[in-house]
């Protein structure tokens, strides 16, 4: 059937209705082939990053800065809509901004408050948060949000050791942007990394031993120093007596 501009006040033949049916059909069948594949292709590059992701914190060695940095480039390379990251450290009543990415690289070490926002309520709460559209919250300063470019957002706790310390988020600055199907991916890739903390824990660890261990053998060394210094200036002594060192009698008295 050939598509063309000819009105048909009449209307159509039964053939001819029939035909666009089916042409109909055809183009539903192809938009559903098409997001069938835009979905495999999601989720194949969603594996790949959380594959990468697992090896840069293999490979950090219990570097905390890589494996941070890792949290949140990891879910952004499966998340294409995710223009910027960073890691909300908390510190008394705030959060510092850390391992930043995206469109928020310029706010390292910027500080917002914790009380009276997302963020604070996802840390105090220990629960992951979706937030389709900040314009219609309250607990979000508009014009902060503005200047950095936030519209939509997820957010996550981070817990190494057990405790929730920082804030994973994770925006765009569309609303809407962001699904539930997201925050679970972002979750996944949270807890590969959480393994990275703990190896992190034990290098910290290790570091301390190992410092506790070389101040115990320099004041160890040190000793035996004394001793052989000691040792030498008594021999000393003993043969120069105008060294005004005096051995001892055997009653303790001089």
């Amino acid at each position: 059937m050939r598509v063309d501009a000819k009105p048909r006040p009449e209307g159509l033949s039964a053939k001819q209705a029939e035909c666009l049916r089916a042409l109909a059909g055809q183009v539903m069948a192809q938009m559903e082939l098409h997001r069938a594949f835009a979905i495999q292709r999601r989720v194949l590059n969603q594996r790949e990053a959380l594959i990468r992701t697992q090896a840069t914190v293999l490979a950090a060695r219990g570097d905390l800065s890589i494996i941070l940095d890792a949290l949140v480039t990891g879910p952004m390379e499966g998340l294409s809509q995710a223009e910027g990251g960073v890691i909300e450290v908390r510190d008394c009543d705030e959060f510092v901004y850390h391992a930043i990415s995206g469109t928020l690289i310029q706010y390292g070490g910027f500080r917002v408050p914790l009380h009276g926002s997302h963020s604070g309520s996802c840390l105090l709460a220990g629960e992951p948060a979706l937030v389709p559209d900040v314009h219609l919250d309250d607990r979000v300063r508009q014009d902060l949000a503005e200047d950095m470019r936030l519209r939509s957002c997820v957010l996550l706790p981070v817990w190494p050791g057990g405790k929730a310390v920082a804030v994973l988020k994770l925006q765009s600055n569309q609303p809407n942007a962001v699904s539930q199907a997201d925050l679970t991916y972002a979750q996944v890739v949270a807890g590969t990394v959480s393994v990275g903390f703990a190896e992190a824990g034990e290098a910290a660890a290790r570091r301390e031993v190992g410092r506790s261990e070389r101040r115990r053998q320099a004041v160890f060394d040190s000793a035996i120093d004394y001793a052989i210094i000691l040792g030498g200036f008594s021999a000393m002594s003993r043969s120069n007596p105008r060294s005004g060192f005096r051995r001892p009698s055997s009653d303790g008295l001089s």
